[in-house]
């Protein structure tokens, strides 16, 4: 098994609604099973992951479990933690981001205000520039690949009549109560996908989740870094974005 095929490898961007996609997209066998189970998975068993956590985040978090030197996803959906998982091959950076759409949005059902919608579309024109989310160290070149598909967050409610929101009607009449109670149950997962070509990948020390600062609702991230030769896994906090993915 490549580094590569350690990622869960579903396209430029794929929307899932809890847990199955809802979207045109391709997704493959293996995101399917992997987000099903909520665990990305072993690695092979001749890598072993480095653990640590960065300085100013919290000391460890629920997103992530240390299970015989792996890094997997506790299968929790919990808004403000999210999943970073990125691989280093040749001169590209293949990133995949997985979260709660909350810490993009705001919310998890399908926009019903003016500022609901807006929030969607905006959301979507910040996703499609990943290279003022994500940011490699200069020395290294790494530039952002346009995605092959464009970012459209309002196709996670698609097929969904804007009254029960996925909940089979069970609600549809009482929706005068509590919004919050009216959603509780509601999860909605985004996966993002990207690839940035490096022209110096020998350079590659460290990225800037410069996510948090787009998004305030991300509050931590569990990162895993998957390098020729250096294989290793963070938990970053929104304290302290700049994370050293290699050397001291």
């Amino acid at each position: 098994m490549t580094m590569r095929s350690m990622l869960l490898m579903t396209g430029a961007f794929t929307l899932v609604l809890t847990g199955v996609p809802v979207t045109g997209y391709s997704s493959s066998p293996e995101y399917q099973s992997g987000h099903n189970s909520q665990a990305a998975g072993p690695a092979d068993d001749d890598t072993s992951v480095r653990t640590e956590t960065a300085p100013g985040s919290p000391s460890d978090s629920d997103a992530v479990t240390r299970e015989g030197g792996d890094v997997r996803s506790a299968g929790r959906h919990v808004h403000g933690v999210a999943n970073l998982a990125l691989v280093l091959e040749g001169e590209t950076v293949t990133v995949e981001l997985e979260s709660p759409a909350f810490n993009i949005l705001g919310f998890e059902h399908a926009p019903e205000t003016d500022a609901q919608k807006t929030a969607v579309r905006d959301a979507e024109v910040l996703l499609r520039e990943p290279g003022k989310l994500i940011m490699f160290n200069s020395e290294a070149g790494c530039v952002a690949r346009t995605p092959e598909s464009p970012f459209e967050l309002h196709t996670l409610w698609e097929g969904h009549d804007g009254k029960d929101h996925g909940h089979d009607g069970h609600h549809a009449d009482d929706h005068a109560g509590d919004e919050h109670d009216d959603h509780k149950d509601e999860h909605t997962s985004v996966m993002l996908s990207y690839e940035f070509s490096c022209s110096a990948p020998d350079n590659l020390r460290e990225v800037d989740l410069a996510v948090f600062e787009t998004f305030p609702n991300f509050t931590e991230i569990g990162v895993v870094f998957l390098g020729p030769d250096s294989q290793r896994a963070f938990n970053a906090g929104n304290r302290n974005q700049v994370i050293r993915l290699r050397g001291n």
